[in-house]
């Protein structure tokens, strides 16, 4: 994925080859699945790292996991992984009820 290019099938304009640019992310799991893969291809890092198995990244179920048990807080507020994700995504924080592995990230 290039910086440059659109992030979103939405962000393209009318007529553009879209296929390979995926769609807008609607629920709390597929933003942060993207995140995840905007990460690698566009910085080429892991912006999520597994706490169950040190030195790897966290898988998706691992992810999905943490938005289960409301461990990620998305603008201010925990949800589920199939609830809707508002943007713009303002404040995004890992951990939010741990002093010690709280990340905030934007």
């Amino acid at each position: 994925m290039n910086a440059n290019l659109p992030r979103w099938k939405e962000e393209c304009p009318p007529g553009a080859n879209s296929d390979n640019i995926p769609a807008m992310p609607k629920t709390a799991y597929q933003f942060m699945v993207w995140w995840q893969e905007y990460c690698l291809d566009v910085y080429n890092f892991h912006c999520f790292w597994s706490g169950e198995r040190l030195g790897t990244t966290a898988s998706h179920s691992e992810m999905r996991r943490w938005l289960k048990n409301h461990s990620i807080e998305i603008n201010g507020s925990k949800p589920g992984p199939d609830d809707p994700v508002e943007f713009p995504i303002t404040s995004f924080v890992l951990f939010p009820n741990k002093a010690q592995s709280r990340i905030t990230i934007v």
